[in-house]
């Protein structure tokens, strides 16, 4: 009778603990996923065909010897640029926010329809790199971007501790690597050369593995 009861309690605190993540993931992405999830948003779902845009703050910084007037500010500036990320991503319909890695966001695109053309998931990542642009800009703090066509993608939350989707994908080191080694205010672009807008063709740059363009010469 004493298992029971313990297996009972410990059965609700679960569901418990896993209906308050839901409601912090259903807040923290800008769109509801529940027809790809479903009620069960502990595991990992395989997509094809999607557009993976990363952002990272080039510029916001922790240090060990930081006072706490200067980490309340440097935590202000990861709300700011959080928020901006956020709200620009509600321009689309179509996608998601993952889990960061190493302080990149990563803003995914194409989620329902999966189509091989990613013209317009492209031109929504570019508004999105572009609105928030804007408004870090406006806050003092630059930004790099790097966005990639990926085959295939495996997305979802592996622990009821995490509180976010995780995202894995056969570009993510490359565009990690791109990232850490790109000047601020650039995006690269990785197998998407026939996907870029027209107006914005002759303003491409050709690197060693990219396409790559200037922040400012669309924002």
């Amino acid at each position: 009778m004493h298992r029971d009861v313990i297996g009972e309690k410990l059965k609700e605190e679960k569901e418990n603990t896993e209906n308050k993540l839901k409601n912090i993931l259903y807040r923290m992405v800008p769109h509801d996923f529940r027809e790809i999830f479903g009620d069960n948003l502990f595991r990992t779902v395989q997509f094809e065909n999607l557009l993976v845009l990363g952002i990272k703050a080039m510029n916001i910084t922790f240090g060990e010897d930081d006072d706490d007037e200067k980490l309340q500010a440097t935590l202000n500036k990861m709300d700011i640029y959080n928020n901006s990320i956020i709200q620009a991503s509600k321009i689309s319909d179509d996608c998601a926010i993952a889990k960061k890695h190493n302080m990149t966001t990563f803003v995914i695109f194409n989620f329902k329809s999966q189509k091989r053309s990613m013209t317009q998931p492209l031109e929504q990542a570019i508004e999105v790199v572009k609105q928030a642009y804007k408004e870090c800009q406006q806050n003092g703090i630059t930004l790099s971007a790097s966005v990639t066509y990926s085959k295939q993608c495996l997305i979802g939350i592996p622990s009821v501790n995490k509180a976010s989707f995780n995202i894995f994908f056969p570009e993510l080191q490359t565009m990690m690597h791109s990232l850490d080694l790109s000047n601020e205010d650039e995006l690269h672009c990785f197998g998407l050369d026939r996907d870029i807008p027209h107006n914005l063709r002759e303003k491409v740059r050709k690197g060693d593995d990219c396409s790559l363009l200037l922040i400012k010469d669309f924002a």
